[in-house]
Formats: C-alpha cells, structure tokens, sequence
C-alpha cells in the first residue's frame, strides 16, 4: 500500500492531556481564505491579491522607468580629427594654374580627403585656408563631387588670404573631400608668411 503525504498532519504527546497536539502543513498548500491562529488573522485571501496587485504596480514602474530611460538622447559624439594638411614651412611652391582648377599637390593629395564614414548620418566640419602671393585667387570646397557653394572665396592684390568653412551630415560611404583653387596667375608659396591648410573632423 502506498504511504502518501497529506497537506495537514497533527501530532498527538503521549500525555495529549496536558501537552497541545502539534500541526505540521507537509506539503506545499494553496490557501484561498484566512488563516486566523489564537483569535489573530496571520493572512488572507485579500492580503495576496493587494501584494499581487503591488507586484503589478512596481513592475509597471519599472517598465515606466526602462521607458523613460530609452527616450533619453545618446550622448553627442566627441569631436574627431580625420584630416589636417599644414603646410610645412618655406619651401619655394609655385603652381601655374591661370585656367585649371587646382588642388595644390600631387593628384590633389595635399588639399584631398576621403575618410570612410559607417554611420547613417555623420556630421562633419572641413575648413581650408590659403594665403600666397599672386594677382587674384577664388577657392571653394567640394564635398563627393558637389561645390558648397557657401565656401567660394576670392582675394585680390598681390598678398591674398582666402578661406572657407563647411558643416553639413553625410551618409555611409566614402566622399572626396577637397579644396580647389583657381588664380590669375603662378600662386607662390615660398615665403614665410604663405600656407596652405585642410582640416576634416567628426563632429556628431
């Protein structure tokens, strides 16, 4: 026969008479109404639903909470420097370019970048600045092949400064980045006063 646990089980003393039985609960037990010891309620059926309905509350505030927490903006993007050209002193630099567009270098490697951006949207700062000695020279920026029309720059009277700046977002991919420049004229770049500069950087 087989020996089962009951969810109740009272243990008589052999001396019943003067020692109270004791009750032990064996088994894990549902209890739906009030348990009441010595005249005293220990817990209800109300008890459990009030606690259930608190548990509720406190994990709806925690979603709340989690909610909130995702509506807060990602912290801005640190500056990041991707390119700088500085020119490198006084080295004698002339460039005959009275027609052409030019990029002061090489297949246009002095004043030319192309940084390769994997974000959706990537926001950039490129500012270029020459200063040299010719008649005249206008300069602009190109961002992947377009001219930024707000960068064109144009200097007249044998000294000649110009400069342009540029912020705009750009998608994944890899844009040329350039500075050109057109002149009456040879462009000399010997002196100590003359330079030629591109910065590129992240900026969100």
């Amino acid at each position: 026969m087989a020996s089962l646990k009951t969810p109740l089980k009272v243990t008589h003393a052999a001396d019943c008479g003067n020692v109270p039985p004791t009750l032990n609960v064996q088994m894990d037990t549902v209890h739906d109404g009030s348990l009441t010891l010595g005249g005293n309620t220990v817990h209800s059926f109300g008890d459990l639903a009030r606690k259930s309905e608190l548990d509720d509350l406190a994990r709806k505030s925690e979603l709340d909470d989690l909610a909130k927490l995702s509506d807060i903006p990602a912290p801005p993007t640190s500056p990041q420097l991707l390119f700088r050209y500085d020119w490198p002193g006084t080295s004698m630099h002339r460039y005959d370019n009275r027609d052409n567009w030019h990029t002061f270098g090489s297949n246009g490697a002095y004043l030319t970048h192309t940084p390769t951006l994997t974000k959706a949207s990537t926001l950039l700062f490129v500012h270029y600045k020459i200063s040299c000695s010719t008649d005249w020279i206008a300069c602009r920026l190109k961002v992947n092949g377009a001219e930024q029309k707000s960068t064109r720059s144009i200097n007249k009277g044998g000294y000649v400064s110009v400069t342009g700046t540029w912020i705009g977002a750009l998608g994944p991919g890899s844009p040329e980045i350039k500075a050109e420049c057109r002149a009456s004229g040879r462009i000399d770049l010997s002196l100590d006063f003359h330079t030629k500069a591109l910065t590129v950087a992240i900026i969100g």
